[in-house]
């Protein structure tokens, strides 16, 4: 059971990801989005304070603006695979597509691309810049693939059966202070600094553990 988090601030953003480490710590990873570029950084276990004093610390001597931080906390679906590496660790990237994933996707197996990769999630980069749009790309999956996206500048939220808790401009696996459970499945949210986060789009979707 992996987490995913986000906030326009570091510092909220780091708490919710310490949130969501109940839910696993096998490993982490985080993309900081700016308006200069991208930063994204993976380490085995828990992203611990020093680290995040060293993100600071980077980013001020980017002198990027307008950031939005982004958190993965891992805990393996598959127990095969469990020894940590850079490559087996979330965010996956595709050309300027990021994708970090809570759920699995229980017809991974039926692509084509899957001999490519270890893990699932790998796989959902890749789709979405060859298939080229998020709705289509998630219609094709089955089990549970609550996930967030970051393509080019834009960030998307995808809720596809694994919990989401949300305000206008933070989301979490687990609840939070001020955070309304986002029900609805089959869902994508884009997030623009004037609005935070908006509906976009729904696709078909059928929870397979839904009773």
């Amino acid at each position: 059971m992996c987490g995913i988090s986000g906030a326009s601030e570091l510092e909220k953003a780091y708490t919710l990801y310490k949130l969501n480490l109940a839910r696993g710590a096998h490993s982490s990873g985080m993309l900081a989005l700016g308006n200069k570029g991208v930063f994204a950084y993976k380490v085995a276990g828990a992203i611990n304070d020093e680290y995040i004093e060293k993100i600071y610390k980077t980013i001020k001597e980017s002198r990027q603006e307008h950031y939005y931080f982004l958190f993965h906390s891992r805990a393996p679906t598959n127990s095969t695979n469990t020894e940590w590496t850079a490559a087996n660790t979330h965010p996956f990237k595709y050309e300027n597509c990021w994708v970090a994933h809570n759920g699995i996707l229980t017809n991974f197996k039926t692509f084509e691309e899957s001999k490519h990769y270890q893990v699932d999630s790998q796989i959902i980069p890749e789709h979405l810049v060859k298939i080229g749009g998020i709705t289509q790309t998630f219609s094709r999956y089955e089990g549970l693939f609550t996930c967030w996206v970051v393509w080019g500048n834009q960030i998307s939220i995808v809720k596809a059966g694994s919990s989401l808790w949300m305000d206008d401009h933070s989301f979490s696996s687990t609840q939070f202070e001020g955070a309304r459970c986002v029900d609805e499945d089959g869902i994508v949210f884009n997030y623009s600094q004037s609005d935070g986060f908006v509906k976009h789009s729904n696709f078909p979707y059928n929870n397979p553990y839904f009773i």
